[in-house]
């Protein structure tokens, strides 16, 4: 089956492509796109397969398109908020922080 490569210079690409490399699986790479919704419009329209992040949002809404999660280990990635150090914070990013400090602890 033809693969979409998400772009192995974008983090979650290259994620994704290491997670094949240690499965040692060398699939047969038709296209590489930086663009999530793009690579899941083409599996839609029947190019090929992907690896692509989780996200809810991302793809048409396809009854063809079946997800499945890859088994485990699965590769993982932090995200966080960046401000300027000598800027105020903005009600969003206060708002941000407050809500990931309730659900750390």
């Amino acid at each position: 089956e033809p693969f979409i490569q998400y772009d192995r210079k974008v983090v979650a690409g290259k994620l994704g492509d290491d997670y094949l490399r240690r499965h040692d699986i060398r699939p047969k790479v038709q296209f590489e796109l930086d663009g999530i919704e793009h690579i899941a419009q083409l599996v839609a329209e029947g190019f090929g397969v992907s690896i692509l992040p989780d996200w809810p949002n991302i793809g048409p809404h396809d009854k063809r398109v079946k997800r499945w999660p890859l088994p485990e280990p699965c590769p993982e990635r932090s995200v966080g908020i960046v401000w300027l150090r000598n800027s105020m914070r903005s009600p969003l990013a206060e708002a941000f922080l407050a809500q990931m400090a309730g659900s750390a602890t």
